[in-house]
């Protein structure tokens, strides 16, 4: 109970307690982001990641991509079959216009979804293999039909979202101010949450998997807008409780049934508003009377700080 915040009744019965052990391990503790349409997002595991890359690596070509006039068939058939062995081709561009070149590059960023890179050179046009592996592979040009907001879902185990983004902003050499997220989740549980990224490919990201340590990235889609804070449903837990003693199951298993049919209250307690030099949680209590004078007037002076009496 935390009666200096009201917090002074439980709803129900609760004469009689069930002794056992809360959080023993970070994994006992899931978060799962809600996204807006209700949908809840899933943990994917490490191997359903590693077949994930796999696929990627293996998907075929996009035959759909128009083939330009200056590239031959016999061309095409050497860069289909271009894989991580291969020597490079070079396609000569002598006597080529400026925009036969663009369309070059253009046919192998569409047909070939990134996996290929191209080079200029005095001699022409330098194809390799890349993967989505590879730590090689170049930024280009954005696509004009392409949104420019890459979402993925991040998952992550026993770590900082702040952390998290952080490594990623720097194996990516962008800022970290490059993404954007519904909020923040516990740092000691298994999270996933959905992120969001300006003019970043997705292969570029997914690409860093094998290198992220209790951190992985799936599920990737482009959106015309950014993610903003708080434009999430909600949130999923699953929380395991451990060591219950056998003679309090009956009870346990009743309370549960009460949290189904009845609800319970959601109520603010002091973690929910942090702790700094100024009491926070009695600016919380501010905050969710309306008082908002005072709430600034306790930020500004100071007067309350941790373990002091909250009037």
């Amino acid at each position: 109970m935390e009666v200096d915040y009201g917090i002074t009744n439980y709803l129900g019965d609760r004469s009689v307690s069930v002794p056992c052990v809360l959080k023993e391990l970070y994994s006992d503790f899931i978060v799962q982001e809600i996204s807006a349409d209700e949908t809840v997002l899933r943990i994917a595991t490490a191997s359903e990641i590693r077949n994930f890359v796999k696929n990627e690596e293996e998907k075929g070509v996009d035959e759909s991509a128009a083939v330009p006039s200056v590239i031959s068939a016999e061309q095409v058939s050497v860069l289909d079959a271009l894989n991580k062995d291969s020597k490079p081709l070079l396609i000569p561009t002598e006597g080529l216009t400026k925009d036969d070149r663009k369309a070059i590059h253009e046919f192998l960023r569409l047909r070939y979804q990134g996996k290929l890179g191209s080079e200029t050179s005095e001699k022409g046009i330098e194809v390799s293999y890349c993967g989505v592996n590879s730590k090689t592979r170049k930024r280009k040009r954005w696509a004009k039909d392409c949104p420019n907001h890459c979402y993925f879902t991040l998952a992550k185990e026993n770590k900082d979202t702040s952390y998290a983004l952080g490594l990623i902003a720097k194996f990516l050499n962008v800022t970290v101010n490059t993404f954007r997220t519904h909020g923040i989740k516990d740092r000691r549980a298994v999270t996933c949450q959905r992120v969001s990224c300006n003019r970043i490919e997705k292969e570029r990201i997914l690409s860093l998997n094998p290198r992220l340590r209790d951190i992985v990235v799936y599920d990737f889609s482009y959106q015309d807008q950014e993610l903003k804070m708080g434009g999430h449903w909600g949130n999923r837990f699953s929380i395991i409780l451990r060591s219950i003693p056998p003679e309090t199951r009956d009870i346990l298993e009743q309370r549960l049934k009460e949290f189904e049919k009845d609800g319970f209250i959601n109520y603010f307690g002091t973690q929910r508003f942090g702790s700094c030099d100024t009491n926070t949680a009695v600016v919380g209590k501010h905050i969710l009377r309306r008082d908002w004078e005072g709430a600034i007037r306790v930020i500004l002076s100071n007067e309350h700080l941790p373990g002091e009496e909250v009037i």
